[in-house]
């Protein structure tokens, strides 16, 4: 089941559908507020936090170990394609991941899609 924290449109719909079916941690972050709005349940396995609890968080310092202010993507103009960096767990433990970040349409505006996996030692 979609992991959202509202009703959506069509193409919102189909592009959950196709995250929920992904192997890999899916979470959708408004850029502007920095907040979470949508999360597949692999990005809960892999932040030990069920997808649903991630929803409406602010991801600095809940599953990324960036300070506010200090994003990567909208403060710092960074691109993020296959980078290594990490989450952090429901203990605070940081998981290292490869990750990249797009940019899509959602919810009639532009969010942030990321997409992670565990990189295994």
């Amino acid at each position: 089941m979609p992991t959202i924290s509202k009703h959506f449109n069509a193409a919102d719909k189909r592009l959950i559908n196709v995250l929920d079916g992904m192997l890999v941690g899916a979470i959708i972050i408004d850029p502007w507020s920095h907040t979470i709005v949508y999360a597949n349940a692999e990005a809960g396995i892999i932040v030990k936090r069920p997808a649903s609890e991630l929803l409406s968080h602010v991801c600095h310092n809940f599953i990324c170990p960036i300070l506010a202010g200090n994003c990567p993507i909208t403060e710092q103009g960074q691109e993020v394609d296959r980078s290594e960096r990490c989450v952090l767990d429901r203990d605070g433990n940081r998981i290292p991941i490869v990750k990249t970040v797009s940019k899509i349409e959602f919810d009639g505006r532009i969010h942030f899609l990321e997409t992670f996996m565990e990189i295994c030692d």
